[in-house]
């Protein structure tokens, strides 16, 4: 079993360490997807654009209105965010559940996460809060 102070000094900055790295990964990921959501549908108005181009005037805008790429910003771009919302819970999940266990152990607390009721996050937030005495 690992002491309190080993707990303390060397396994929570670690886990803070993990946390802020993970972070960082995400920031560059959601920068690249919106990058290549804003790329792809750029591309493909300008692609359209060309053949806009060549009908008359007034039938452009019937074009535009049968042609526009409105499934980069209804259909793929909410989808793309969507799974990175779902990743970023998830591992807000899981780094929050794996500094709520080592601040039970650290607290001497009889009761973990686990035990608790309620979903991970709640789980959590009640053993750092109730337990543990953390309040921000």
């Amino acid at each position: 079993m690992l002491d309190v102070k080993y707990r303390c000094n060397e396994v929570l900055p670690l886990f803070r360490h993990d946390a802020v790295d993970t972070l960082k990964g995400l920031d560059f990921y959601l920068k690249t997807l919106e990058e290549f959501i804003e790329h792809e549908r750029s591309k493909e108005i300008a692609d359209l654009k060309s053949h806009a181009d060549q009908l008359p005037e007034r039938r452009q805008g019937e074009f535009w209105a049968w042609h526009y790429p409105v499934h980069w910003d209804e259909i793929f771009a909410s989808q793309l965010r969507s799974s990175f919302v779902v990743t970023l819970v998830s591992l807000a999940e899981s780094h929050v559940g794996m500094v709520a266990e080592q601040a039970c152990e650290i607290a001497g607390s009889p009761l973990k996460p686990r035990d608790l009721r309620g979903g991970l996050l709640e789980r959590h937030r009640k053993c750092l809060q109730s337990l543990v005495g953390f309040t921000r």
